[in-house]
């Protein structure tokens, strides 16, 4: 038999050993004492090639760099803590005068053309919360679950409040300057959208780095037809001009983000601006309304 290799340590030498002897070549561990104990690895002569070749493999496997462990799960309360407020605000609207009520929902913070421009621009924000009608809260209410658990994770909680809101407010400003003037804006369309977004432009910065993900480009575009197709439709009433800001502003935000989650201070930081500005917002809708 053929020497192939040395080690200093026998626990080195039995590990090769046991790795060519799962691939079927015959292996001897000897022990040899030149002043301090050498163990060789020996093995047949026509297996000297395929021997070598398998170590050498394994050499380089142990010499790569470890992959970071993949981060854990973002828990799901954070998405159902944006549902509770929805369907809360919702059922306000219900007690005081009911969800589909024009003046209602312009009493609550409903967008609107003519708003804007007496400068009630936090209208932009509280119309992301309102909802016109049973149908519209829960057509809105799975897609946030769906696709704002998947952008959650992507971005963390905080910064994921902080892109849904952004986005909200963007897609009622793109709304603004190319939607009717007289119509009355309510709904997180815009905002889900953005967490599409969000998907869609961290898989590009992915693509880009050549990052493994667990979505490919059609899955993205596949989410985005079937939430048309089967939540929002296409109907008149539709504004396809707030859905496409959304969109575009998640789409800023998945590519601007580094590719892995903010730390827990940019969450913080993050998510307690949009709390704020939530609050805020309200905050002067109920003064208005007084």
């Amino acid at each position: 038999m053929i020497e192939i290799a040395s080690y200093r340590a026998q626990s080195e030498a039995q590990a090769a050993a046991f790795t060519l002897q799962a691939s079927g070549i015959e292996v001897r561990v000897d022990r040899r004492a030149n002043g301090q104990a050498i163990f060789a690895l020996l093995v047949a002569a026509d297996a000297v090639d395929q021997a070598r070749t398998i170590l050498a493999e394994e050499t380089r496997r142990s010499q790569q760099p470890q992959r970071e462990p993949a981060p854990t799960a973002v828990p799901l309360y954070w998405v159902v803590g944006l549902l509770v407020v929805n369907i809360c605000i919702w059922i306000l609207t219900e007690r005081f005068g009911g969800s589909t009520a024009r003046a209602t929902l312009l009493a609550f913070g409903a967008a609107q053309t003519a708003a804007f421009s007496a400068g009630q621009y936090w209208r932009m924000l509280t119309a992301v919360f309102l909802h016109n009608g049973l149908g519209h809260l829960l057509g809105n209410s799975v897609g946030l679950l769906l696709f704002g658990a998947l952008a959650q994770n992507a971005c963390g909680p905080g910064v994921f409040y902080a892109a849904y809101l952004s986005s909200g407010i963007f897609g009622n400003l793109v709304s603004n300057s190319f939607g009717s003037p007289s119509a009355v804006r309510v709904g997180a369309s815009g905002a889900i959208f953005g967490a599409l977004g969000i998907i869609a432009g961290k898989r590009i910065r992915q693509l880009r780095s050549g990052e493994q993900s667990r979505f490919s480009v059609w899955h993205v575009f596949a989410m985005l037809i079937a939430y048309y197709g089967f939540v929002v439709g296409a109907s008149r009433q539709t504004d396809h001009a707030a859905h496409l800001g959304g969109l575009c502003a998640g789409l800023v935000w998945g590519i601007a983000l580094p590719s892995t989650r903010p730390r827990a201070r940019w969450q913080l930081i993050a998510g307690s601006s949009a709390a704020l500005a939530f609050l805020g917002a309200f905050a002067i809708a109920i003064v208005d309304a007084i």
